[in-house]
């Protein structure tokens, strides 16, 4: 098949911007899937000339001239636009198919268009009507085309089908310099209608993007006087909780004023056009008794008066209202046009409302979040007193506001203290409430009748279980220290390994467990660790070890050990723990946020002279 198309022809639908009739949304060469050819003809429709291996023609004019009428032309291009497709589809059997490049010769042709500027004729936008139908139908993909530099054919080739990010890039087409979105030619012929339209077309625009209320009612009010001659303008919106209308917004000579105005239903004319669901036009107020004389708030004798409900699909967002010290100062097309402006003033508004709701909980919600934090600081302790030889020190980073590990340093009797570190499943607020929760009950415990480490770990796991919190679990390392015999009492339920530093070497110590909360009635083993002076013991909870670099590779085991190889004898346990938060931050890339909660815990065992171990440990 061959369409021989004489200049000028349209093959594509055509919309006006600003009448908001976009028929389609892709640009058309990104439909077709493969080369295709153009070619124009200088002979008249129907005379096939000899050297064209085609089989048939098929032809199509239409001449567009200067109009007034562009939804008229409009309607008729998209009318045949569809002719053309239905007489395409029924001679799909045929060999080629020939298209104009209309894109680059549409604002060349003499008769084409408006009748107006080039200018004006890039205010329209062009969209595919063409379906791929080389794609649905492969006969009709090009070829036996004669292509030669000596045809009476001009040659265009197209490059390929373009990929779906780049389609979606180029659809829908904006407009292209600084072309008008009214056609200058409306604004001669209808001039009211055109300034409705741009007026529609520049508050649509503006409101989109404006979500604080009073900047968005001051651009809408600035916008409506260049059409309307109004004295006051006052937005009133519906509050369901006390069933009235209320003053949010009120605009007199250019300048906003404050106004506290409460109207319930069917009163005065801002409440009836509320209850009746229908704008309330007044040529004269003094004749009609349903008027409120505001003249004490506003200083504006009103004697017309135009009142414009805001709705959503029927669900009442408030009313506008226009005020003027005239008789008859409002007419029909003003109603008209506030009508249509009502619709979107109303989606602005209540997108307006949810945003400020939204920063409203935001900000509580942060404020709720900071004192939960702080909370959650005063619940960890800080270091421990009165315990002869034992050096202690703790790090905590938290990868949200809140975190998800805890640690806690507990009195166990004279001499003996006893410390533990815990990683609840998950991050957040959640995750920090399970962790109190272990926090009080292991406080708890410890005050009635202190027990070895196993069996406190058994009596939280089956208290933990018996909450059933949504799946939670908690990996936990408990031990105790006693400062007499320099001897650390371990159980650990599901946490990392605790490391010993002794004399330059480190080695971990195997005690494993299965995580608190999981099943009820879970034993754990005990370890036992003899210490000497010099010896440091380290508790890290998993977000130290799994801490990334850019190449997704660990800080693991490796990177504690080359940090602890380079700890002095004279450092203590709070340099060594500064130390390795430090290295895990440069590890990790330092300006990225941490991925996990990182605690840690250090006990550094030093030489004494003390013998005295009858004081109990004191928590700070």
């Amino acid at each position: 098949m061959s369409v021989l198309l004489r200049q000028p022809v349209f093959l594509c639908g055509c919309a006006l911007r600003t009448l908001s009739l976009p028929f389609f949304s892709q640009p058309y060469e990104s439909l077709f899937p493969q080369t295709f050819w153009i070619h124009i003809h200088p002979n008249r429709p129907g005379v096939c000339p000899s050297n064209i291996p085609v089989r048939r023609f098929f032809s199509l004019r239409l001449y567009v001239g200067a109009c007034p009428d562009p939804v008229g032309v409009a309607n008729r291009i998209f009318s045949a636009a569809c002719r053309l497709l239905f007489s395409l589809a029924s001679l799909f059997r045929v060999r080629s198919l020939c298209f104009q490049w209309l894109a680059a010769s549409f604002a060349k042709i003499r008769g084409v268009g408006w009748g107006v500027s080039a200018k004006a004729l890039r205010s329209l936008r062009l969209r595919v009507i063409f379906f791929p139908l080389c794609r649905l139908f492969p006969s009709l993909r090009p070829r036996n085309v004669d292509a030669s530099r000596t045809s009476n054919y001009h040659r265009f080739k197209v490059s390929g089908p373009r990929s779906m990010d780049e389609s979606a890039k180029l659809a829908p087409f904006p407009l292209i310099g600084d072309a008008d979105p009214v056609p200058a030619s409306l604004f001669t012929s209808y001039p009211e209608q055109a300034n409705t339209l741009a007026l529609l077309y520049e508050v649509s625009r503006e409101i989109t993007s404006i979500l604080d209320r009073e900047e968005l009612l001051r651009r809408v009010a600035q916008r409506v006087k260049k059409l309307v001659n109004y004295h006051v303008f006052s937005v009133m919106l519906w509050n369901e909780k006390t069933q009235h209308l209320e003053s949010a917004f009120v605009m007199r000579y250019g300048d906003s004023i404050p106004a506290r105005t409460r109207i319930p239903l069917h009163q005065g004319l801002t409440g009836a056009a509320a209850g009746q669901r229908r704008a309330v036009r007044v040529a004269d107020t003094l004749t009609d008794p349903r008027f409120i004389g505001c003249e004490v708030d506003t200083g504006v004798a009103v004697r017309s008066e135009l009142v414009v409900p805001l709705l959503i699909q029927d669900r009442l967002i408030g009313v506008l209202d226009l005020e003027s010290a005239e008789t008859h100062a409002f007419t029909a097309e003003h109603e008209r046009m506030l009508a249509t402006l009502a619709s979107y003033v109303a989606i602005a508004l209540e997108n307006a409302r949810l945003y400020e709701d939204a920063r409203e909980t935001e900000r509580r919600l942060q404020d709720d979040l900071s004192t939960a934090r702080e909370i959650q600081r005063q619940l960890l302790p800080s270091g421990a007193r009165e315990v002869p030889g034992l050096d202690l020190a703790a790090g905590y980073c938290s990868a949200r506001a809140l975190g998800g590990d805890f640690y806690d340093f507990l009195p166990y009797g004279k001499g003996r203290l006893a410390v533990a570190l815990g990683d609840v499943s998950g991050k957040g607020t959640a995750a920090a409430l399970f962790g109190s929760l272990a926090i009080g009950t292991m406080r708890e415990h410890i005050v009635e009748h202190p027990c070895p480490p196993p069996e406190m770990l058994a009596l939280l796991n089956r208290r933990l279980h018996g909450a059933r919190l949504d799946a939670r679990f908690i990996a936990m390392a408990f031990a105790v220290y006693d400062a007499g015999e320099r001897r650390l009492t371990l159980a650990n339920a599901g946490a990392p390994y605790p490391i010993l530093l002794r004399d330059g070497n480190v080695q971990q110590i195997c005690a494993s467990g299965i995580p608190l909360g999981l099943f009820s009635d879970t034993q754990y083993d005990e370890v036992v660790v003899d210490l000497r002076p010099g010896d440091t013991v380290l508790f890290a909870s998993d977000g130290i070890l799994e801490t990334e670099d850019a190449e997704e590779r660990e800080f693991g085991l490796k990177g504690i050990t080359a940090v602890l190889k380079s700890v002095s004898p004279k450092d203590s346990a709070k340099e060594i723990c500064d130390r390795i938060l430090d290295a895990t931050d440069e590890y990790g890339g330092g300006g990225f946020a941490p991925g996990d909660d990182r605690t840690l815990l250090v006990l550094r065992v030093t030489d004494h002279a003390s013998t005295d171990f009858s004081k109990l440990p004191i928590i700070y």
